[in-house]
C-alpha cells in the first residue's frame, strides 16, 4: 500500500511537470520557427549582396552613350564593393533592348532610347521581362547638313544623301516616322545606315549631305567634323511652343519630347564664328533610359538607382549630361514599368505599410491579443479538466483497491471489484481517445496502478 502512495505522489508530479514541459515544447517550436524566418530573410538580403558580373551594353565608339556607360560602371564599381561592371560597345538602342530581353540570368544592363517601337522591334513577342532602373540625360537628334546642301527643314531631304546611324540603333526608326509625318514617299531620300565613324567620315568626304543620329550633346565625333568641314544645324520647325511642329509629330510618336539645341552648344574653330548652332534651334528630345530584367536583384537594382542619384554630382564631373539625372520623373512616360527594387529606393520616403495602417493594425493587434488571450486560457481550462478528470481517476482506483489491503474479500466481492476496474479501465481509454485526457506520464502511471489492482484481484481470485 506504500508503494501504491508513491506511485500516486508521482502521478501527481508527473502532471505538473508535463504542463510545464509542454510549455517549454511551445517556447522551443516559436525560437525554432523564428530562427528560421530570421535565416531565410539573411539569406535573401545577402544574396545581393554576393559578388556579382554585370553586362552594361552601351553604343558605338565616339558617341555619347559608351562614355556614360564607362563612367557610370566606374561609379556602381566604386560605391559597390560587390558588384563588378563591364561594359560592352553596341550599335545602339534595339542591341542593348535585345541583348537584355535574352539574357535569364538577370545580369545584363543596357541604355536605350525611350522612343524605341516595342511592337516593331520585337513583332513575334514583346518582352514583358524588361524593367528601367532610371531614366539618365536626354538625348537629342541631331540634325544637321553641310553649309552647301541648301537644307533648310526635313522635306528639303528630297533627293539628298542621309547618314542615319545603323540599322540596331534606334535612329532609322524615327527617321522613318519624321518622313512619314512630312509626306516624303519611300525612295525620295537615298538613306544610309552607317555608323557614327562612317557617317562622318563620308559627310566629310562630300558622300553624305545630312545626318540625322540621336545621341547626347557636345558628341566627340561632332566636335571633330565641326573642326574640319563647314557644318549647320536644322530645327525641326521654328519653335517648341504648344501647336509647333514637334508637337504635331509628336501626336504620332508620343516618347519624345519638344527641346532646345542651346546657342553655341558645339565650339567651332575658326575666329569668324564662336560656335554652332548660332542661335537656339528646336530639336526633338529623347530620354536614355537605363535598363535590366525583372531578374535583377532588388537589392542590386536598389543599390544601382541610389548610386546613381546620390553620386550625381561625382558622375556629372566625367560626363556632364549626368547632371540631367534625377529621381523626380514621370514613371507614365517611360516605355517599361520600373525595377521593384529602384522603386523602393524612389519611394524610401513614403509612408511605410506600419505608418499608412497604423489604425488597422492596432486593433488586429488588439484582438490578437484578446484572441491570444482567451484561447491560453482555454487551453489552461482543458489541462485542468484533464488533470483533474486523471485525478479523479487515481481517487477513485485508491477507493476500489483499498479493501484489497484493509479486509479480506470473498468471492463475490473480488469478482464485482474486477469488474468495477474492468470499467474504469475502458472509460478511461474512451475519454483518452475523446482527447479528454493526456497521454502523458500520468496516465501511464494510472494505467500500470490499475493493472497491478486487477492482478491482484486475480490472484485473490485464485487463492479463494
Amino acid at each position: 500500500m506504500k508503494k501504491f502512495w508513491q506511485n500516486i505522489r508521482f502521478a501527481f508530479r508527473a502532471t505538473r511537470s508535463s504542463i510545464s514541459g509542454s510549455s517549454s515544447f511551445y517556447a522551443a517550436v516559436t525560437l525554432c520557427a523564428a530562427i528560421c524566418i530570421a535565416a531565410i530573410v539573411l539569406w535573401w538580403v545577402f544574396k545581393g549582396q554576393t559578388q556579382q558580373t554585370l553586362l552594361l551594353f552601351s553604343g558605338q565608339d565616339g558617341g555619347t552613350y559608351k562614355p556614360l556607360a564607362v563612367e557610370i560602371a566606374k561609379l556602381v564599381e566604386r560605391e559597390n564593393p560587390g558588384l563588378r561592371v563591364k561594359v560592352m560597345e553596341s550599335q545602339g538602342s534595339l542591341e542593348n533592348l535585345r541583348q537584355v530581353a535574352d539574357d535569364q540570368s538577370g545580369r545584363t544592363l543596357g541604355i536605350i532610347q525611350n522612343d524605341i517601337d516595342i511592337p516593331l522591334s520585337f513583332p513575334e513577342d514583346t518582352p514583358n521581362s524588361i524593367r528601367s532602373l532610371l531614366p539618365l540625360h536626354q538625348g537629342v537628334l541631331h540634325f544637321f547638313v553641310r553649309e552647301d546642301s541648301g537644307i533648310e527643314s526635313i522635306p528639303d531631304l528630297r533627293g539628298k544623301v542621309l547618314a542615319e546611324g545603323l540599322p540596331e540603333s534606334g535612329t532609322p526608326r524615327i527617321v522613318d516616322s519624321l518622313l512619314r509625318h512630312y509626306e516624303i514617299p519611300p525612295g525620295a531620300v537615298d538613306r544610309r545606315s552607317l555608323s557614327l565613324q562612317d557617317a562622318c567620315d563620308q559627310f566629310r568626304d562630300g558622300e553624305v549631305q545630312a545626318i540625322i543620329m540621336a545621341m547626347g550633346l557636345k558628341s566627340r565625333k561632332f566636335e571633330d567634323l565641326i573642326s574640319e568641314v563647314p557644318v549647320k544645324f536644322v530645327g525641326i520647325g521654328d519653335t517648341v511652343d504648344v501647336g509647333s511642329e514637334i508637337e504635331g509629330f509628336r501626336l504620332t510618336y508620343p516618347f519624345v519630347q519638344a527641346t532646345m539645341i542651346p546657342k553655341y552648344a558645339y565650339s567651332a574653330p575658326s575666329e569668324e564664328r564662336q560656335g554652332i548652332p548660332e542661335k537656339a534651334i528646336p530639336a526633338i528630345g529623347i530620354r536614355a533610359v537605363l535598363i535590366g530584367r525583372t531578374d535583377l536583384h532588388d537589392l542590386t537594382a536598389n543599390r544601382i538607382a541610389r548610386t546613381l542619384i546620390e553620386r550625381k554630382s561625382s558622375l556629372s564631373r566625367s560626363h556632364p549630361s549626368a547632371a540631367q539625372i534625377t529621381e523626380k520623373f514621370d514613371p507614365s512616360q517611360l516605355q517599361f514599368p520600373i525595377h521593384k527594387g529602384a522603386h523602393r529606393y524612389f519611394h524610401r520616403d513614403d509612408p511605410g505599410f506600419l505608418q499608412r495602417n497604423a489604425e488597422v493594425l492596432g486593433f488586429l493587434l488588439s484582438l490578437g491579443a484578446a484572441a491570444t488571450g482567451f484561447f491560453l486560457s482555454l487551453q489552461r481550462w482543458l489541462r485542468r479538466m484533464r488533470k483533474n478528470r486523471i485525478d479523479a481517476y487515481y481517487i477513485q482506483l485508491d477507493q476500489l483497491i483499498q479493501p484489497l489491503h484493509d479486509s479480506d474479500l470473498n468471492r463475490e466481492q473480488l469478482v464485482e471489484l474486477e469488474g468495477k476496474l474492468q470499467q474504469m479501465q475502458r472509460r478511461a481509454i474512451r475519454q483518452l481517445a475523446q482527447e479528454k485526457l493526456f497521454a502523458d506520464e500520468s496516465f501511464r502511471i494510472f494505467q500500470a496502478l490499475l493493472l497491478e489492482g486487477r492482478d491482484e484481484v486475480r490472484r485473490q481470485l485464485a487463492d479463494s
